[in-house]
């Protein structure tokens, strides 16, 4: 397993390591937005190599790699990269996972055909923001796809809480970017076939009757009265 670069910290992978293994079951609640990520793959790319960056439980590799896409992802989460290489050797599926930062992504230039990070770069500074795309398009082949989701237009003031035990304070889920449509469209400017579209922060199928009320509830209230919108920009992009 490669070692992770300097600007991995031991508390970054402490804390992806808790939401990655001691939280997983929470990751199912995404599967409804890597459904929606598959099918736009799909509609573009049905055969190649892809990269995953944040693969979280490993669903999309696993629908990816069943469909015949050769497959692999990199995590912080050196725990979680373990666990879930145990999982998909049980279920005799020939995914390669590392452990790995997307600002210096193990892998020759143009490796893959496609590459997907779903609600990974709103974690990003800005140095590590620049690398990360630099590094994205390096892999990239020379018509590679790349798909990338984010929070639909945050506002990241409302989501900082405080510590009273050491007296920080911080985004309660580790933002540190807000993107609009306009800016992204601008970070992929070098790009061709650039889409940006909203996609609805979806819910299970099997969520409690209360949870997609209130998920019905928040969706009409920030569409007619200028809130931010509740789900997440999608950009897709061929290089």
């Amino acid at each position: 397993m490669p070692t992770l670069d300097s600007h991995t910290t031991d508390q970054d992978r402490q804390l992806w390591n808790f939401h990655q293994v001691s939280l997983r079951p929470h990751y199912e609640t995404a599967h409804p937005r890597y459904n929606i990520i598959l099918q736009r793959i799909l509609k573009t790319r049905k055969t190649g190599r892809a990269l995953e960056i944040g693969f979280g439980d490993g669903y999309l590799l696993e629908q990816l790699s069943r469909r015949g896409i050769t497959s692999t992802g990199i995590d912080l989460a050196d725990d979680n990269v373990r666990v879930t290489k145990e999982l998909f050797t049980k279920k005799g599926l020939p995914i390669e996972l590392r452990a790995a930062n997307i600002n210096s992504l193990p892998f020759p230039d143009s490796s893959f055909d496609i590459l997907v990070a779903s609600e990974v770069v709103e974690h990003l500074d800005d140095d590590t923001l620049a690398r990360g795309l630099s590094e994205i398009s390096r892999v990239l082949t020379p018509s590679g796809m790349v798909v990338i989701t984010v929070p639909a237009d945050e506002l990241l003031e409302e989501n900082v809480v405080f510590c009273p035990n050491c007296g920080s304070t911080f985004h309660r889920w580790g933002h540190k970017q807000t993107f609009s449509k306009t800016r992204l469209q601008e970070l992929f400017k070098g790009y061709r076939h650039v889409e940006v579209v909203k996609i609805p922060m979806l819910v299970m199928p099997s969520a409690p009757l209360v949870e997609k009320i209130k998920y019905w509830i928040r969706s009409f209230v920030c569409k007619f009265y200028d809130r931010p919108f509740v789900g997440n920009y999608l950009i897709k992009a061929l290089k």
